[in-house]
């Protein structure tokens, strides 16, 4: 969505540029013609003045060049035309000519032109405002430079004939031209003249320090800005035009085309936060129940997640399965206790035969043995001294069995004991160092919590010794004020954890289904971290027994 809302402005700027750029070309176009139609005007004043000044050199009648009715040079020069001396002297003139010796400022100007006795291109005589009321003064020399003809025309009379000839009507396009100085000297259209002097400016400092050519320029508020140089009379002229009033209104329409992507994309937005709000989000809440349900707690999957109706139906099924297998479990843990019950009163009767037939029949032969150790000649003592260290590792090995079998300390201490014993035992026998933990206030539990919790520290030290690799282990039984919990830790090669309970037969982890189902057959919760190579840790909490509603 984000990539779209972002080609969608960049699409809109790009076209928007290509139109602005469009306008920018035609406008300079435009002004390169106007700007050579005025230079060609110029030299086409001069040109006239010159034939006219060869024509009529100073062996003719000056009066029949300026009184000549065939030569209409009043429609080029509005505000007159005169003949002068070599020295500055005006010989004849027609319209305001007349006029000219009188007026100081029109001397001077007319003497800036003739200086030295060769006519410089053209003078500009202001008349004050408006600045088309700038009048033009053109002068030209016969071949011999003996007389000069000297023209005058306003900006004004010159650029409306100018601008009859090349249509630039149809938009709201303004004509400034500017004299070297920078000064307006005609203006046609409405614009700030000042705020367009001073883009004017920007562009030429643009064009100077660019080696590629600039010539347009955006004004503030859209205007484009366009300027042609006049060599023949060093002046500029100056296009200023709403480059959007240049482009018709059907293709200005297309750059918004684009933008149609922002609200389809906020429409996507919408649905993409309805789906993941209504959709994803109690996807995931029923997925992560759903693992809680697989581990036994049946209670997660009861709260709702909202959602879709589809979602909802989902949960329900979910929930009707899990009452199904929650009775189905009862049913199995019924039947795998009565198992249990049947294994540990068989252990309990092996226990005792051992212990009191077979432990006590061993035990009165070796009393014998060292009877006989006495009364044998010395050549036998040696094979009689041997029978009796047999003996003696048989009975060592009988009450360990007894005692795996039939935990005595379990019986007549309690678990804190019972687990302490046992720990010692792996010590000593395995060769691991196992660090024994009691936390909390140490009490009796009932009798199957504590065979449980007694087996499951029995099974996974056991793994531990056979499995992990493990050099120490840590075994922690802590007391709560209604439960208690067991930890096993140690520092072996660990395994990846089955994502499920069902998977631990599969992946060859019998004994790990084994305590899952001693912890479920004592209604705990069971936690298992491990990594490989980051050692396993196991922890079952048991909350307490509940209480019975009345």
């Amino acid at each position: 969505m984000i990539l779209l809302i972002g080609i969608s402005v960049l699409s809109t700027t790009l076209h928007q540029q290509a139109m602005r750029d469009l306008v920018g070309e035609r406008n300079n176009r435009l002004a390169q013609a106007l700007a050579s139609e005025v230079g060609l005007q110029l030299q086409s004043s001069q040109s006239t003045l010159h034939i006219l000044a060869n024509q009529y050199s100073v062996e003719a009648d000056p009066a029949e060049l300026v009184e000549s009715p065939e030569q209409n040079l009043l429609d080029v020069f509005d505000q007159g035309l005169a003949i002068y001396s070599t020295d500055g002297k005006m010989l004849t003139g027609i319209g305001n000519s007349t006029q000219w010796p009188s007026n100081p400022q029109i001397t001077q100007v007319i003497q800036s032109l003739l200086q030295g006795g060769q006519p410089n291109e053209v003078a500009l005589q202001s008349a004050g405002d408006p600045p088309g009321e700038a009048v033009v003064y053109v002068a030209a020399a016969d071949n011999l430079g003996n007389i000069f003809s000297v023209g005058a025309f306003t900006i004004t009379h010159l650029m409306r004939n100018i601008l009859s000839t090349i249509q630039v009507g149809g938009t709201p396009l303004s004509v400034i031209l500017v004299d070297h100085s920078s000064q307006v000297i005609f203006l046609q259209g409405s614009t700030n003249s000042q705020e367009t002097l001073t883009i004017f400016q920007k562009l030429l400092t643009a064009q100077s320090s660019s080696s590629t050519p600039v010539n347009y320029q955006l004004g503030p508020s859209g205007e484009m800005l366009v300027y042609s140089p006049i060599t023949f009379a060093s002046w500029d002229l100056i296009i200023e035009e709403p480059w959007y009033s240049a482009v018709s209104p059907w293709l200005r329409s297309t750059q918004f085309v684009p933008l149609t992507l922002i609200p389809v994309s906020l429409v996507m937005l919408v649905a993409v936060w309805f789906g993941i709000r209504r959709v994803i989000r109690p996807l995931q809440s029923l997925e992560s129940k759903a693992g809680a349900l697989v581990w036994g707690d049946y209670e997660a999957i009861q709260e709702p997640v909202g959602g879709i109706t589809e979602v909802q139906n989902l949960q329900n099924e979910l929930m009707h399965m899990a009452v199904k297998l929650r009775q189905a479990q009862q049913s199995i843990h019924g039947y795998i206790g009565a198992m249990t019950r049947g294994q540990e009163e068989e252990r309990r009767r092996l226990a005792r035969e051992l212990h009191d037939e077979t432990l006590q029949s061993i035990i009165a032969l070796n009393q014998r043995i060292q009877m006989l150790a006495s009364s044998v000649p010395p050549e036998e003592k040696a094979q009689v001294e041997e029978l009796h260290e047999l003996s003696m590792h048989t009975i060592a090995d009988l009450r360990r069995l007894t005692g795996d079998l039939r935990p005595t300390y379990l019986e007549e201490l309690g678990l804190g004991t019972a687990l302490r014993m046992l720990s010692q035992d792996i010590e000593k026998n395995k060769g691991i160092q196992v660090e024994f933990i009691s936390q909390g206030k140490s009490r009796r539990l009932p009798d199957d919590v504590e065979l449980a919790f007694y087996r499951i520290a029995q099974e996974s030290l056991n793994n531990v010794v056979y499995h992990s690799g493990a050099s120490e282990a840590r075994l922690t039984i802590g007391y709560t004020s209604t439960g208690a919990n067991l930890s096993i830790q140690d520092n072996g090669s660990g395994f990846t954890v089955p994502a499920t309970p069902a998977e631990f037969g599969s992946s060859g982890h019998y004994g790990l289904m084994g305590i899952h189902e001693r912890v479920e057959q004592i209604e705990a919760h069971m936690r298992i971290e491990s990594t490989p190579g980051g050692g396993t840790h196991i922890e079952v909490e048991w909350a307490g027994e509940q209480e019975s509603p009345t």
